[in-house]
């Protein structure tokens, strides 16, 4: 969802997954969780590991199960109407400003500027989104998760997705994550180049080595 939201957001639609997908997703990891342990009766503690809205509803439900003591977390869902237009603002126009290509191609006429200001106005509105018409964004409860885990975190953003900009801009502007993500058990890494998925083996193999050797360090 994470470019195809990006793209709708530029022909000015609001396009944001609700908060009961989340939640459902905690019901199912509690689910999956009680099985996995009556199933291997000797164990006594997982890691869990989640790519987006996945990892969101990994992280929202560890601190009401004792027995995850880590999280992996992956470009975790922090999607917010705002949010995701100051991510698009940021890392979308800003870095187009900055391209020579873009210049060349306005100077040739092969972009039609009024309907890129017309896009960016509407991005730019969508930044003032009220906080009462967020009620269905994830990262308040996210946050108060985090707050509320002990137990040991790695985060790994991928270099070219808007989620993880997004996330990186809650943590620029909001000391409270900061905060969190300032604590002594927790580690980010990035892996530079990759979408949101991790599409390729090579991505892919970086974040399994990142993973290994996180787990073994401790």
């Amino acid at each position: 969802l994470g470019a195809h939201a990006g793209r709708q957001l530029l022909n000015g639609l609001r396009l944001v997954r609700p908060v009961r997908n989340v939640e459902a997703h905690q019901l199912r990891v509690g689910g999956a969780l009680a099985q996995f342990f009556d199933a291997v009766p000797s164990l006594r503690e997982v890691a869990l590991w989640g790519l987006c809205d996945g990892a969101t509803a990994a992280a929202c439900h560890a601190p009401r199960d004792a027995r995850i003591t880590a999280l992996i977390l992956l470009n975790p869902w922090v999607r917010s109407s705002a949010g995701l237009a100051r991510a698009t603002l940021r890392h979308y126009y800003l870095r187009r400003l900055l391209q020579g290509t873009f210049w060349r191609k306005l100077a040739a006429g092969g972009i039609r500027a009024g309907a890129g200001l017309a896009s960016l106005r509407r991005v730019a509105a969508a930044t003032q989104q009220q906080a009462a018409q967020e009620d269905d964004a994830p990262a308040p409860a996210l946050l108060r998760a985090l707050a509320q885990f002990q137990g040991k975190v790695l985060l790994i953003l991928s270099g070219e997705d808007l989620d993880a900009r997004e996330w990186q801009s809650l943590l620029d502007a909001d000391p409270a994550w900061r905060a969190v993500a300032a604590r002594g058990h927790w580690t980010q890494a990035q892996v530079d180049g990759a979408n949101h998925t991790f599409a390729s083996a090579a991505w892919r193999g970086e974040v399994e080595q990142l993973c290994a050797r996180w787990l073994q360090s401790w």
